[in-house]
């Protein structure tokens, strides 16, 4: 039984509080279980439960029929006696706005799966799944849709019973890949010398994870029409029928068992199947529902259906038995099997509260899940107290405060609870009546002088101040329109989770940015003051005095201080909780500029509140100073410029460019056949390959390695450019976290100790003796302090081994005060002890990547010296193991003899790595990032006799580099990238051919397709381009009358099998293009269109071999 209920509630019943999100494949019925949801609790009426839509509150979302953004709403049940809260949250099905879902999950303590029956499991419900996995929040299911078995498929009830059966193990089958998936991980990362295998880790139980009718967390249901159930409302229904025990009934009424009489009595027996029995669940659940929409749809015998009804306890009013069959069947079945009161049952019953968080999942929400932190949280009496108040969900005043902020919503400010007219209570409502009255009364005797009632002169004065005379009527109708003016200003509201403690208006808390390290709290942390709380209503607001811990709310006053997301803390000890899970990355990106200039710095803050509040979405401007907007798919670029156009930015006209497709620049291998698939011979060499990009006087050998010169030619570096493999590319993307934190905790200890060294000026120095050691002091005597690239390098040497060194003869010595300050700030840097075993582990990956690859790749792991770009990337630097510099994965290594020589690179290895990340960001071809090259310096000479600018020498050196990693690129066989989409939809037979067509115009490849049982629909699963996509939803809804919908996510980089600066080199290419060989070449054509929208120089010969036009007749 669900009912209304005040905002105090939330205080006095926050322990039987439950948050859940519903999640499905697009079109599977999320919004309209909602409505039902709803409306067991007034909020809309039940006959408007499913059209309604009520959580769809945007116009473009009612228009297309799917939701492209989460919605919450807090409603209340009574199960067993007990109120219980519900905060329920609505999210998107469309892979283009998975953030949503992202952002609904980190609030959730459960979540309602849901599965249409005829569909099956499609694409995104394996996405829903899995994110719910990677959150560690316990889902249930609801088989929904189960009436189109009846009509649209024509079913028998046993038909219907085994495609269920067939749906429910689909659904489990995924589930259990994901167990398996982390069985295998966790095996992976035991790190027990001995080899022993954890037998916790193989001998961990999977039977509580998988969807068991009999245990009542699946519901069979009907969410157009109203109704659900689960085998505990049939088996409670049937116990008293049958006489038997109910929870005996709940265990046998699914599966394959069937009810036998023998000797008089009723019994259970197990093998229905193979003895030809009809299932208790076909007998005693499904032929009754398929009998009623028999009777209600097809027969419409009115006296059967009033019999029916009566037998079920179903009472119908007579207006709804003159309504038609669809109104009369959802009335009916409503009434006997209640979706929302099933649904919400199963809520409170399966799935945990707030109060129930296993310290599992508390562990992942802090420290992503490492082991590594249990001796953390034990030694620290801090993080102890914040890990157990999040288990607890302690709300009391002693406890820290613990919030997570997943998103930032925007809202009118005119919408604000404080800035509406209150609304009108019932005594208002009858004091409204009586003025209406009088004001009726004053006008009848104004109009009407030959029927009033003769009155005395202070009658006459009372009505003559009256103030509901006309005038004054008049008077105020003109006010009350001028205060309803609204306002287009906006207010962002974060939308948050309460963990642990309690929040209240005015509160200060510590806002911690995802980059927030709680070993340093004195980085990317700010303090906020909490303005006002809200309860969310979907399309309202409540105001809240407080937010106990388990609750769902809107916090104001964060504005400035959260982008994105945060965790919210009153102390600054707290971890910052992980980041959020990722299923669909940004990638389409179109430019947006303004017909008027003065309207440019109106579409700034509208792109800035459009970045704020979308969690997918990312705003950039290049270097043209353009603005671009990239966002996940065709559909979220229109939902995005709708929201600028409507209402961040209403009245300023935006024009978008055509959609920017992103493209990778790559090497291939070099070729062994030509263009026409002949074997190229030995002699035919590359001289004749024509790149404009390219400098002739390029010095370049046989094993194209590439050699450059400073400005003052003191240095001669030689580099080699090479592709990845193909393994390892993949590695280097399943592994940027680590490689990101490879990269930052370098550079957080560059940082540190050089400011370090700054506290302690002059003491960096080393002795001079007979040993060869030399002090480092200028020859007159004046100390350096080393703050440097050198220094910060000799000083990581030294922490990294906790010994004295020698390169090259040059012995270091550093002073105790000194190094007792460098060691502190190397332990507590963001390299920690729980993270070494991830970082071996992607080592040791790494290295049997590069040993499956041959000999010439054997041992490179040990000389890479940076990933780009951003430091993340799958391009590596690799330097000759004769050079002195230093690796990712270091290991002390002989040195080399030149001590000078020696200083020398080590002084300027930053300059080397800031080339290396430029020339990786914007490549050779178009200025897009490179992906799966690899670059060597195979060697640096250095001329002692040539000018050595010191200052300057940095500047020339990122200089040189750039243009040598630029020859070193282009002299090989380069290439082009594109995204590519992997498309997912399902269509009926008649349809297929039209799809066919649809994705063979766009250049799409079938991967496969599926006939699913006991339907003629097919799932269908291809790969297109990103560049031949867009327009592709709408075409297809228009050739197959809306029949098919797709899901497009990226899937991968694909190589342009095309060399852009292709010419015919064999004879035969020659004979087959053509001595020019002015065949379309579409790498070249996306080459050029790139660099002509960016600015760059193209090559384009306008014409050519031109001649005067001659005419047929002779001028007169």
């Amino acid at each position: 039984m669900a009912s209304s209920f005040d905002v105090d509630t939330l205080s006095k019943i926050h322990r039987r509080t439950s948050g859940i999100r519903i999640l499905a494949h697009v079109d599977h019925g999320k919004t309209t279980m909602a409505d039902a949801l709803l409306a067991s609790n007034g909020i809309i009426s039940s006959r408007l439960s499913g059209k309604l839509r009520y959580l769809d509150s945007r116009a473009d979302e009612q228009e297309r029929g799917i939701t492209m953004k989460s919605s919450a709403v807090t409603i209340l049940h009574k199960y067993c006696a007990h109120p219980y809260i519900v905060n329920v949250i609505d999210s998107p099905g469309h892979v283009d706005f998975s953030s949503e879902v992202s952002s609904a999950a980190r609030l959730s303590d459960g979540a309602v799966i849901i599965v249409d029956v005829v569909e099956g499991v499609s694409a995104q419900t394996h996405a829903v799944l899995r994110q719910a996995w990677a959150e560690n929040i316990t889902p249930c299911l609801v088989l929904n849709k189960v009436d189109r078995l009846v009509f649209e498929l024509g079913m028998t009830p046993m038909e219907a019973y085994n495609r269920l059966i067939r749906v429910l193990e689909q659904v489990n089958a995924v589930t259990a890949g994901f167990f398996t998936t982390s069985v295998i991980e966790k095996l992976d990362q035991q790190t027990d010398d001995m080899g022993i295998i954890d037998e916790d880790v193989v001998d961990q139980d999977d039977s509580g994870l998988y969807f068991e009718p009999e245990r009542g967390n699946v519901v069979f249901a009907s969410a157009i029409d109203g109704w659900g159930f689960t085998v505990f409302d049939f088996s409670d229904m049937l116990a008293k029928k049958l006489g038997c025990n109910a929870p005996a009934l709940r265990r046998c009424l699914w599966g394959d068992y069937y009810l036998s009489k023998e000797k008089g009595s009723v019994k259970v027996r197990r093998g229905a199947h193979d003895k030809g029995k009809i299932p208790l669940f076909v007998k005693f659940v499904l032929e009754p529902i398929w009998a009623m929409y028999q009777v209600v749809i097809e027969e419409t015998d009115l006296d059967k259906m009033k019999k029916m009804a009566a037998s079920i306890g179903v009472k119908v009013s007579a207006r709804d038995w003159q309504a038609d069959s669809k109104t009369l069947i959802q009335n009916i079945m409503s009434q006997w099997l209640p979706l929302a009161s099933c649904v919400l049952n199963v809520i409170c019953a399966s799935l945990p509260a707030p109060t129930q968080m296993t310290n599992g999942r508390a562990r992942a929400l802090l420290f992503s899940g490492n082991k590594g932190h249990d001796e953390e949280i034990e030694r620290n009496m801090a993080t102890r107290r914040i890990f157990d108040a999040i288990v607890r969900c302690d709300h009391h005043e002693d406890n820290p405060i613990v919030a997570f902020v997943s998103k930032m919503v925007a809202f009118e400010t005119s919408m604000l609870p404080e800035n509406q007219k209150p609304k009108t209570s019932c005594n208002d409502l009858a004091a409204r009546r009586d003025e209406i009255i009088d004001r009726l009364r004053c006008k009848n005797l104004e109009s009407d002088p030959h029927n009033q009632i003769e009155s005395n002169d202070e009658q006459q004065q009372q009505l003559d101040q009256s103030p509901y005379r006309k005038s004054n009527y008049e008077k105020d109708e003109l006010d009350l329109s001028n205060t309803s003016h609204t306002s287009n200003q906006w207010t962002l509201l974060a939308y948050t989770r309460v963990y642990a403690g309690t929040l209240r208006p005015g509160m200060q808390v510590n806002v911690l940015d995802p980059r927030y390290d709680h070993h340093c709290p004195g980085k990317h942390r700010s303090i906020a003051t909490v303005d006002k709380i809200y309860l969310l209503m979907g399309r309202s607001l409540v105001p809240l005095k407080e937010a106990p811990a388990g609750t769902v709310v809107g916090l104001s006053g964060l504005e400035g201080h959260v982008l994105k997301s945060a965790t919210l803390s009153s102390t600054p000890e707290c971890p910052r909780f992980c980041g959020l899970y990722e299923q669909a990355r940004p990638i389409v990106r179109v430019a947006l500029a303004t017909e008027r200039i003065t309207d440019i710095p109106a579409l700034h803050r509208g792109m800035q509140l459009l970045n704020k509040v979308d969690p997918c979405v990312e705003v950039l401007v290049q270097e043209t100073g353009e603005l671009v907007l990239v966002a996940a798919g065709e559909v979220h670029i229109e939902r995005c410029l709708t929201d600028l156009r409507d209402h961040f930015i209403p009245g300023v006209k935006i024009s978008v460019s055509p959609p920017i497709v992103p493209y990778r620049e790559t090497l291939v291998s070099r070729p062994t056949k030509d263009v026409t698939n002949e074997e190229i011979s030995i002699t035919n060499t590359r001289g004749h390959r024509h790149c404009y990009l390219l400098d002739e006087s390029v010095q370049l050998d046989d094993d194209d390695v590439v050699s450059v010169y400073t400005a003052t030619r003191r240095w001669i570096i030689k580099i080699q450019a090479c592709p990845l493999p193909e393994n390892v590319v993949r590695l280097l993307d399943e592994h940027t976290s680590v490689l990101r934190q490879l990269s930052l905790a370098m550079n957080e200890h560059a940082r540190n100790i050089s400011r370090t060294l700054r506290t302690h000026p002059g003491e960096l120095e080393t002795d001079t003796g007979e040993t060869g050691e030399i002090q480092l002091t200028d020859p007159d005597q004046t100390t350096k302090n080393y703050p440097t690239e050198s220094g910060i390098l000799f000083l990581l040497l030294y922490i990294t081994f906790r010994e004295n060194f020698t390169i090259g003869g040059v012995t270091t010595h550093f002073p105790p005060s000194l190094l007792q300050d460098i060691i502190q700030v190397f332990d507590n840097s963001q390299i920690e002890k729980s993270s070494e075993n991830t970082i071996n582990i992607f080592f040791e990956k790494l290295k049997q990547s590069f040993r499956e690859n041959g000999k010439q790749w054997e041992g490179t792991e040990e000389h890479i010296a940076s990933f780009g770009p951003h430091h993340q990337g799958a391009n590596v630097l690799i330097f000759n193991s004769k050079l002195p510099y230093p690796a990712v994965f270091s290991s002390k290594r002989e040195a080399p003899h030149d001590s000078m020589f020696a200083q020398e690179l080590l002084a300027h290895l930053n300059p080397i790595i800031v080339s290396f990340q430029l020339i990786t960001q914007a490549g050779p071809l178009c200025e897009e990032p490179m992906r799966g090259v690899a670059f060597k310096i195979t060697d640096i000479q250095v001329d002692d006799t040539a000018e050595y600018p010191e200052r300057l020498f940095s500047g020339h050196l990122i200089s040189t580099l750039r243009d040598g990693f630029r020859q070193a690129y282009l002299v090989r066989d380069v290439r082009l990238m594109t995204a590519v989409y992997s498309c997912d939809l399902i269509v009926n037979s008649g349809n297929l051919g039209k799809v066919y067509a649809v994705l063979n115009k766009r250049n799409g490849k079938i991967i496969s397709e599926t006939m699913q049982e006991g339907s003629d629909n097919f799932q269908i699963k291809a790969r297109m381009p990103v560049t031949h996509s867009f327009g592709f939803a709408e075409e297809l809804r228009k050739r197959t009358s809306g029949l098919a919908t797709p899901q497009l996510l990226f899937s991968h980089w694909e190589v342009i099998n095309e060399d852009p600066f292709w010419v015919p080199t064999t004879e035969e290419e020659k004979l087959h293009f053509g001595e020019k060989g002015d065949a379309p070449n579409m790498a070249r054509k996306y080459m050029d269109d790139t660099r002509k929208r960016k600015g760059l120089y193209v090559e384009r010969k306008i014409v050519e071999f031109a001649e005067k036009q001659r005419t047929i007749t002779r001028n007169k």
